[in-house]
């Protein structure tokens, strides 16, 4: 493993064992060294320290590093209900004609538009449920106030 390059880190020492796995130092092209198992290099090309995962994931076409958050995972399922129909709930959006603006096809451009009011186990709420899914008909809501919402357009 000594002299090994995965990415932007290259394998310098074996130090041991930790919880029975076999160690490394690792150096970062930056200058940081940091210990860990082949495993996490090789598996998610980790880099050695925060400016140099930056640029890893970038390189990995990851622009935004925020891939599995709560607000990534709300911007997908609000594509994912649009566009595609072998999904559950895209008749009830896609099916309907319900869209979204077509600068949020990008995660970055939905999160500069929406971060703002996000909050923890927020839901993407369209204010008026006809319209589509846009900056201006839309609001970050708790799950039981998007219910409600929608059982009492349902009613009147």
């Amino acid at each position: 493993m000594i002299g090994i390059r995965v990415g932007n880190v290259v394998c310098i020492e074996r130090v041991g064992k930790f919880k029975g796995i076999i160690q490394y130092l690792w150096q970062c092209d930056c200058g940081e060294v940091r210990q860990c198992p082949k495993s996490s290099i090789t598996r998610m090309n980790v880099a050695m320290c925060t400016t140099c995962s930056a640029s890893v994931k970038q390189q990995k076409n990851t622009k935004h590093g925020m891939a599995h958050t709560p607000i990534y995972e709300c911007w997908r399922n609000m594509k994912t209900r649009c566009d595609n129909p072998d999904t559950p709930y895209y008749k009830y959006y896609g099916g309907k004609g319900i869209s979204y603006d077509a600068k949020w096809k990008e995660f970055k451009a939905f999160y500069d538009d929406m971060h703002s009011g996000y909050f923890d186990s927020a839901t993407l709420d369209r204010l008026d449920s006809s319209g589509n899914y846009t900056k201006a008909n839309c609001a970050w809501v708790t799950q039981s106030e998007n219910s409600s919402r929608a059982c009492e357009e349902r009613w009147s």
